[in-house]
């Protein structure tokens, strides 16, 4: 199954997040209507690298890495390494769900 891009949303508490996973391996995170962060990630069979986020560069934690699995509706992200605990926190075991 290939990566799928496009948009994807989830809610964290009382804030709505939304990821724009762009063909060309770059990424744009928003909370509540506000750029969070911007990066690029790598795609490598089921995994995923952050290998630019700058959200978690000014935590010294810029690369972390991912197992994916996708149902055709919802996009899940599982640990691999990072560290970066907010990252961890957006997701780790969290479904992001696709955007028609």
């Amino acid at each position: 199954m290939a990566f799928p891009t496009g948009t994807f949303t989830m809610q964290l508490g009382d804030n709505q997040w939304t990821m724009l996973l762009g063909e060309n391996g770059n990424c744009t995170l928003v909370e509540d209507g506000v750029i969070v962060s911007t990066g690029v990630y790598k795609v490598t069979g089921d995994q995923l690298e952050w290998v630019k986020h700058t959200y978690c560069a000014a935590q010294g934690a810029e690369r972390g890495t991912y197992t994916w699995s996708f149902d055709g509706k919802g996009l899940t992200f599982k640990q691999i390494q990072d560290g970066c605990a907010d990252r961890k926190a957006w997701l780790d075991n969290i479904r992001w769900t696709k955007k028609p």
